[in-house]
């Protein structure tokens, strides 16, 4: 072999060499490409921005609340007015301590009655209140909410509401509990979930990433070669079938 056929030969492998470098480079650009644009597309699908605060009231005046904070005690209604007339206090101070306290709070909204399509006086609580399929809201759990005429709004499933928080043990005629909890509300919105943060968002950005990632690498590294394997198996087979 001359001098200038081994160059040749050499640049050749060279050559083969590198363009399998580049198509090796190219392979993991796309595949960890793809990984991350799904996982930015999925975080960014549920990123729930800080929403503008309400025009028609001053918010900062609401303190922020949950039920978990209006539940932190078992209630057990009295047993009859005369019990009632006489019982202490069913109300945690932690509890009592709201009263009279300009709250929002957010919940699932049970229309009492819609009225031209308005609803003015509602139960707000963390779930549907005549649901025969799930566990109905304890009584620490649903707030009587009652609106001015003029902010009456349109049924809502999840909704937020701002006004004066009160609380007082009563019963009805026929000595049944009611609700524990009123607000004279000053506005209700729709909910629109838990805020998210974009930190949050690259947070759950960078961890689908990974799991798109080790999908992506389960399927090529080892269900295609398997898929292979087993296709090439079964020609084989049948070719050797067919020569017998």
């Amino acid at each position: 072999m001359t001098h200038r056929a081994v160059q040749v030969r050499v640049r050749t492998k060279s050559k083969d060499s590198g363009g399998r470098r580049e198509a090796a480079l190219r392979g993991r650009v796309a595949f960890w490409g793809f990984a991350a644009v799904t996982g930015l597309a999925l975080a960014l699908s549920s990123y729930r921005p800080r929403g503008l605060e309400p025009a028609e009231l001053d918010s900062a005046r609401y303190r922020p609340i949950s039920f978990a904070d209006l539940s932190t005690f078992n209630y057990v209604p009295s047993a009859g007015s005369t019990a009632l007339a006489s019982r202490k206090d069913p109300f945690p101070p932690e509890v009592r301590a709201l009263e009279g306290t300009p709250i929002t709070i957010s919940g699932i909204m049970v229309p009492m009655y819609v009225l031209d399509g308005k609803v003015r006086e509602f139960y707000l609580s963390t779930g549907g209140i005549r649901c025969c399929f799930a566990d109905a809201p304890r009584p620490t759990e649903i707030i009587k909410v009652t609106l001015p005429p003029e902010r009456s709004t349109a049924p809502l499933e999840a909704a937020r509401i701002w006004g004066v928080l009160e609380m007082k043990e009563e019963l009805d005629d026929g000595g049944f509990p009611l609700p524990l909890y009123r607000v004279k509300g000053d506005l209700v919105r729709a909910d629109r979930g838990e805020e998210t943060s974009l930190v949050g968002v690259a947070k759950n950005a960078g961890m689908i990433t990974l799991v798109v990632a080790a999908g992506l690498g389960f399927v090529l590294n080892i269900l295609v070669p398997w898929y292979r394997e087993s296709r090439i198996g079964a020609q084989a087979a049948f070719l050797r079938q067919k020569r017998m």
